[in-house]
């Protein structure tokens, strides 16, 4: 199964000139109400849990949203990704009244043990990220300017999962729906530069 699962994988894929992924795998929409907390509720309960999820295109799973949804591949044309602008979440313009979270994945190889961060931005909406199915924490974008959000990590030679999960709230009528609801990642070495012999696969 691990091997299916394995051959799968489409890359490898270069970080941009800017160091940001832009190959993903996206899950979703799942709404929830507006008086819970979007990173609170596991929407993975049901395919493994989202510390031991492992993504791939086989797993269908209730979004909550009246209908399924399956890891299907997105490449950002720009750093940022807009969930809007993902085409199979299926999120019409209404979407933007909604609390909704996101998922999105992917695998980045190492040809040597590195040192790296993770890098990861939001607009203005909360994000928890694991790594090899360990949960490294919660973040909100009022903890610090973008690009300084995220753990340093050791990537040791081979392939590592990176799983994050994006919680967005309802947006007020004046704002529209592009570029509001958007994430990034960004991996570096510790000075910020090009980390030597990361790829990317989704």
């Amino acid at each position: 199964r691990k091997a299916e699962i394995e051959a799968k994988r489409q890359g490898p894929y270069q970080l941009n000139d800017s160091l940001y992924v832009t190959n993903w795998l996206v899950l979703g929409y799942f709404p929830y109400p507006p008086d819970k907390a979007g990173l609170g509720i596991d929407f993975l309960q049901g395919v493994g849990a989202e510390p031991r999820h492992v993504p791939n295109d086989d797993v269908e799973t209730a979004t909550g949203a009246g209908g399924t949804a399956r890891w299907r591949p997105y490449s950002s044309p720009g750093n940022e990704v807009d969930v809007f602008d993902v085409k199979h979440l299926n999120l019409g313009i209404d979407a933007a009244e909604l609390h909704f979270v996101v998922y999105a994945a992917c695998w980045l190889a190492a040809d040597k043990d590195t040192e790296c961060e993770l890098r990861m931005s939001t607009l203005d909406d909360d994000w928890r990220m694991y790594r090899d199915h360990e949960p490294i924490g919660d973040y909100s974008p009022v903890r610090g300017p973008p690009d300084t959000n995220g753990p340093r990590v050791r990537l040791e030679k081979g392939l590592h999962l990176v799983l994050v999960k994006v919680a967005g709230t309802k947006l007020p009528p004046w704002a529209g729906h592009r570029g509001v609801f958007t994430f990034s990642l960004r991996v570096t070495d510790p000075s910020g530069g090009r980390p030597q012999g990361i790829t990317v696969w989704n």
